[in-house]
């Protein structure tokens, strides 16, 4: 019971618009203490899921509160996937609990997932900006639209590519990955997928696409990349949808 109280909070906690998330040191510091408590916890019930989502959750919470608020949020998540590696390389208790990263199925159903959740995806994004149009858009969003006009399509062509694949791992590796595995293991099926789905849905108050709405459409963009993740029981099926989407 409190591993899955842990996992839980944990999930919940990462996209939490709190107060500990203030950019300054008092509320680093307490962002800091939180997460450290909650890997207290999980170093306690001594549960390898728990304690890899506590510590990959912890890094990442940490890094996104201390970097600034317009950088890409892929930037703060692959630096703390980063600092996690080098900690379970470093720890081989850690090492052989890492069994979250693996490739999963590609096999016909799995593929068929993948084709359905592209078009809904990349339509539900276009119809999202045309609704909301420029002035629904977040800060980050429309600094990133400023600093591409007049780039060379030659240049834009594989930066936009670059970045969809970079975008796609950072978000799978914490939302269908560590997360996702985590609830699995603690909770029923049917809430690690909406749990994780609501997180995800979460982190794009302030992102693309952004606002109420924008959450609503990334939570069930969450809940088709969930199932998929289900289906494939591994992560490039997600990651690929998410990338194509995002392209």
């Amino acid at each position: 019971m409190l591993e899955a109280i842990i996992v839980v909070g944990v999930v919940i906690a990462f996209n939490l618009p709190l107060p500990l998330l203030r950019r300054d040191l008092p509320g680093l510091l307490a962002t800091a203490a939180v997460w450290a408590a909650l890997l207290a916890g999980a170093l306690l019930v001594r549960r390898p899921l728990a304690i890899h989502a506590a510590l990959l959750g912890g890094l990442g919470a940490l890094l996104r509160a201390a970097m600034p608020r317009l950088w890409p949020v892929l930037v703060p998540l692959l630096t703390a996937f980063g600092l996690y590696l080098l900690c379970i390389w470093r720890v081989r208790t850690l090492r052989a609990g890492a069994t979250w990263l693996r490739r999963g199925s590609m096999a016909a159903p799995v593929r068929w997932l993948v084709l359905a959740v592209i078009p809904v995806a990349a339509v539900g994004l276009v119809a999202w900006a045309a609704v909301v149009g420029n002035a629904g858009l977040s800060d980050g969003t429309r600094q990133a639209i400023a600093s591409l006009r007049g780039v060379s399509l030659w240049l834009l062509l594989p930066g936009a590519l670059l970045f969809a694949c970079a975008n796609a791992a950072a978000e799978e590796l914490f939302y269908r990955g560590i997360f996702m595995e985590a609830l699995l293991g603690t909770v029923a099926v049917v809430p690690a997928l909406v749990l994780q789905a609501v997180s995800y849905g979460l982190q794009h108050t302030q992102g693309f696409p952004s606002g109420p709405l924008g959450v609503t459409l990334a939570t069930v963009y969450g809940l088709g990349l969930g199932v998929i993740r289900l289906k494939a029981n591994g992560l490039l099926a997600c990651w690929l949808a998410h990338v194509v989407a995002d392209l």
